[in-house]
């Protein structure tokens, strides 16, 4: 063997060193972006539940709102009609007067 020869074989060894040396760093850095990209979508994940709680909780409010709303609609139409009835009577008591005093 020559020295070209073995000239010839260190440069193999050295571009087939190179290439997995290239191969494994841009893994690492594959790797690194994989890591970043996840840590990245479990921050958003977090974000996002975070927000669907907020916004169960704002309609869970309003319909607890909507519900007192609703009982306190129907209590003042009760105290209403207990406010229209005795007027009610008097209408009808003064309307049969009234027919009495037509005949």
């Amino acid at each position: 063997m020559s020295v070209g020869d073995v000239l010839s074989i260190i440069g193999l060894v050295i571009a087939v060193l190179g290439s997995v040396v290239t191969f494994i760093v841009s893994g690492k850095l594959n790797e690194q972006k994989t890591q970043m990209l996840e840590a990245q979508m479990a921050a958003l994940k977090a974000e996002f539940e975070k927000k669907v709680d907020d916004l169960a909780r704002d309609i869970d409010r309003a319909e607890a709102k909507a519900h007192e709303a609703s009982k306190e609609l129907r209590e003042s139409i009760e105290e209403f009609k207990s406010m229209i009835a005795p007027m009610a009577a008097d209408i009808a008591h003064i309307k049969g007067r009234l027919d009495r005093h037509r005949e």
